[in-house]
């Protein structure tokens, strides 16, 4: 199944995205397929990589899998457009009834797909997955934990893991949660944001992870201090857009 095969209904869809990842993207996509495979029947789910203009092999690495590996199609970015465009080509492109986005660096498994799909069936909207043991680079740890202190004070969310690289969807709120205003590299807040604004219940679930193999991380120790200035002004935007519809006092979840 490649990006031009005729549509058909999944009820779930994993997305994966991916930039520059051809030193993993073949194991991650061939993984997920037998994890998906184990979890669901087939014609249950389907696999959409997301490629994101990438600058190596991981294009031609993708079509070749949409063609070997049943359940997979791909969607192309040419050129780059970033992870928030990668993230609203999945909401947008996913056939699935439950989706489930998440990076395609290899660092979190399909095995957890399962899960966050029974946390959507139990009733929630939105499902955040929580890293709570992680593997991350120096860098992004530091940046992570300034992020979920700033979030819990800006926005008012006990989340642990606001901006991790996993979460759950329901198809039908896709168009409520693509209302993003920010082109920052952090979209977990305004998801929340766009989540609470339309009154969607929010959860968050642990979710196993995994050493980065291959690639590298976007989030580095010389862009610290750029980064810092831009998550204040991004978390006091999206802090003015609840003040103003009455919905930012209450912590949520």
């Amino acid at each position: 199944m490649n990006s031009d095969s005729p549509a058909h209904s999944p009820q779930i869809t994993l997305a994966l995205l991916a930039y520059n990842e051809e030193e993993v993207i073949e194991r991650v996509v061939r993984d997920a397929a037998a994890e998906m495979a184990r979890a669901f029947a087939q014609d249950e789910w389907e696999i959409l990589v997301i490629n994101d203009g990438s600058k190596d092999g991981t294009a031609a690495i993708a079509d070749r899998l949409s063609e070997d590996v049943p359940g997979v199609r791909v969607y192309h970015h040419n050129p780059n457009r970033g992870y928030v465009e990668a993230t609203l080509s999945a909401l947008r492109e996913s056939r699935g009834e439950y989706i489930c986005i998440f990076d395609g660096d290899g660092q979190h498994t399909a095995a957890d797909v399962a899960r966050f799909v029974q946390k959507l069936q139990a009733g929630y909207d939105v499902v955040f997955g929580w890293k709570k043991t992680r593997f991350d680079h120096p860098a992004r740890l530091v940046l992570s934990r300034g992020l979920r202190l700033s979030a819990r004070y800006f926005l008012h969310t006990r989340l642990h893991d606001i901006n991790g690289g996993c979460r759950a969807f329901r198809k039908c709120d896709a168009e409520k949660l693509s209302v993003i205003k920010h082109r920052i590299n952090f979209i977990g807040p305004e998801l929340f944001t766009r989540a609470r604004l339309n009154d969607l219940k929010i959860a968050e679930m642990p979710v196993q992870h995994f050493p980065r193999e291959g690639g590298e991380t976007s989030h580095k120790w010389g862009k610290i201090p750029t980064e810092v200035l831009q998550v204040l002004g991004y978390l006091r935007a999206l802090r003015s857009e609840l003040q103003a519809a009455g919905k930012w006092r209450r912590f949520i979840p």
